[in-house]
């Protein structure tokens, strides 16, 4: 396809990059979806590293995302809402320390469920306020 996922290298360099230039900040009550597309530091929860990465991995966000080229997913992190990016057959969030292939995710991880495009649609165009 004409959109290709980065190799593990570079897939790798780009978590750790990410990661290094990533500060956790909670939302607070209002829960808020960006989409960082610069290569600056920036700050954000969960869901703002995950979509960020898979800018990153990509240089694209919506169309490799309804391509099915990364996944999205929502988790209990130790009973606590938490999102990943499924990407390769490895798992990538702000927590881990690296990519974790699909088969060794840690216990802490469980209740895994698959955000629809559409659903990250509607969340990032028409929630966020």
């Amino acid at each position: 396809m004409w959109i290709k996922a980065p190799d593990r290298n570079l897939a790798s360099w780009l978590f750790r990059k990410t990661k290094n230039n990533f500060t956790y900040k909670s939302d607070g009550k209002k829960d808020k979806w960006k989409v960082f597309t610069g290569s600056e530091a920036f700050s954000g929860d969960c869901d703002d590293f995950a979509m960020c990465l898979g800018f990153r991995f990509f240089n694209a966000f919506w169309v490799p995302l309804f391509l099915g080229k990364f996944d999205l997913f929502h988790v209990k992190y130790n009973g606590v809402g938490h999102m990943m990016l499924y990407c390769e057959g490895y798992w990538y969030d702000n927590i881990m320390e690296s990519p974790t292939p699909a088969g060794k995710l840690p216990t802490a991880y469980n209740g895994l469920v698959h955000y629809s495009p559409w659903v990250v649609l509607v969340n990032y165009f028409i929630w966020k306020r």
